[in-house]
């Protein structure tokens, strides 16, 4: 999932929950984890976009979260907002209220990124990722916009942040857009448990993915992997 200061290259993440129940349709577990994909006339029912109960996604429920770690001697930071306001888009007849998450990135305490993220949960309970506006900074002036997409406008393929009932082995794409970047997830690991700074969590999910191309800011980096969440 692409992040300021952690993006790029090989990328190694955790998602929580503490449990794995999802809700919508009772018949996704039959069905294989979607990709990002052109949805012609198959396009996914939205009822409730911005309801995101997904448990390996709840950005319903979790208003903030906080990220930390370090980047070739650097340390970086991301903090993630969900925010009161929606963004609408058009996926196949229907308008699409999707949900905006702020993203802003720190390296060394510097503001790095501003980007806001959209995100909307089908009936079936997979969440998609529909596009992203960036700004780069740097000594507080911007810089670039390097990633920003939009779905409908960019792009006619639908990005999955997350697939209503992920399985060990299966992969989604969290977005694949023409000249602007690819992103590949695969869920390496689904069950047991972890502790994060002294909390510990069940239901544990991991996700392995390689981002392309790996850019950030206008400049080109070397693949380096993401810090956990």
């Amino acid at each position: 999932m692409r992040t300021g200061p952690m993006a790029a290259g090989l990328t190694a993440v955790l998602a929580v929950a503490t449990g794995a129940a999802c809700g919508g349709d009772p018949q996704a577990a039959q069905r294989p984890p979607p990709t990002a994909s052109a949805i012609g006339d198959q396009a996914p029912r939205f009822t409730s976009p911005t309801n995101i109960t997904n448990p390996y996604l709840p950005i319903s429920k979790t208003q903030r979260v906080e990220f930390r770690g370090t980047n070739d001697g650097a340390k970086v930071r991301a903090v993630k907002t969900r925010l009161d306001r929606t963004q609408p888009f058009t996926i196949g007849r229907q308008r699409v209220e999707a949900a905006i998450v702020e993203d802003r990135g720190f390296q060394d305490g510097e503001l790095h990124e501003i980007a806001l993220d959209f995100y909307a949960q089908a009936d079936d309970g997979t969440v998609y990722y529909l596009g992203e506006d960036v700004n780069y900074y740097k000594k507080g002036k911007v810089i670039g916009h390097e990633g920003a997409f939009r779905y409908g406008r960019d792009t006619e393929i639908l990005g999955v942040a997350m697939p209503a009932e992920p399985k060990p082995g299966a992969e989604f794409k969290f977005e694949n857009v023409p000249k602007v970047g690819s992103e590949q997830n695969r869920v390496a690991k689904l069950g047991g448990e972890a502790s994060i700074e002294g909390t510990n969590y069940t239901e544990v999910l991991a996700v392995e993915g390689l981002v392309l191309p790996p850019r950030e800011g206008g400049q080109v980096l070397r693949p380096r992997r993401r810090p956990a969440a």
